[in-house]
C-alpha cells in the first residue's frame, strides 16, 4: 500500500530486476478509490521513490509472488484505511506491506482517533484471515520527529509487525561507538 504511486513503477522495476537478475514478476496496480492524476509535488516525488522501493525490495524478498500494488489518491489515513481495507476484502495475498507512518501524537492530536481505530478494525480483519501485516518504523528514531519519544503509527498497533533499523559503528575491537537511524 502507498500513496500516488509512481508513473515510473513499471521501468524501475524492470532495471531493478535486471540488475539483479530476477525474473519479472506478476505486477498489479490497483487504485481503489481511483487513478491518482499525477502532479509531481515533492511530496507526490517522496512517495514515488518509496513506491518503486517497496515494490522493488518486495519482489528480492519473495522473486516468485505476485505483487498487489494497492495506490491511495492522497498520503491521508482515511485514503490509506480504504486502500488497506480493499487488500483485506479482497484477499490480495498473505502479507501487506506499509512503507509509511506518522508520529500517534500527530494523528491523536489532531482529533484523528477514528483513523486509528479505523486501521485497527482493518488489521484485524487481515489477522482474522491470516494476513500478516508490516509496517516500517521511521526513519527518525524513537522521536520520529517529536519533541520527546513516540511511536510512529500504524507500526504502533499491536496487530503489526514494524521493522526498522540503524547503521551501527564499532571500534576496530568491536565495541559500540553510536549508530544512526535509518
Amino acid at each position: 500500500v502507498d500513496a500516488y504511486g509512481s508513473p515510473t513503477i513499471q521501468s524501475d522495476l524492470q532495471t531493478f530486476d535486471q540488475q539483479f537478475g530476477l525474473a519479472n514478476p506478476t505486477l498489479n496496480i490497483i487504485y481503489p478509490d481511483g487513478r491518482v492524476n499525477w502532479t509531481p509535488t515533492a511530496t507526490e516525488l517522496g512517495w514515488a521513490q518509496e513506491t518503486s522501493l517497496d515494490v522493488e525490495w518486495s519482489h528480492a524478498m519473495a522473486p516468485g509472488a505476485t505483487i498487489d500494488l494497492l495506490i491511495a489518491p492522497t498520503s491521508n489515513g482515511d485514503a490509506l484505511n480504504l486502500a488497506e481495507q480493499y487488500a483485506v476484502t479482497h484477499h490480495l495475498g498473505n502479507v501487506m506491506s506499509m512503507s509509511f507512518g506518522a508520529p500517534e501524537s500527530a494523528i491523536a492530536g489532531v482529533g484523528n482517533n477514528l483513523q486509528l481505530m479505523q486501521a485497527h478494525f482493518i488489521y484485524g480483519l487481515a489477522r482474522a484471515q491470516g494476513m500478516t501485516v508490516f509496517a516500517s518504523s521511521g526513519d527518525n528514531g524513537a522521536t520520529n520527529g517529536a519533541s520527546s519519544p513516540n511511536p510512529l503509527f500504524p507500526a504502533s498497533d499491536p496487530l503489526v509487525t514494524s521493522v526498522g533499523g540503524t547503521n551501527l559503528f564499532t571500534s576496530n575491537s568491536g565495541a559500540y561507538q553510536s549508530e544512526t537511524v535509518w
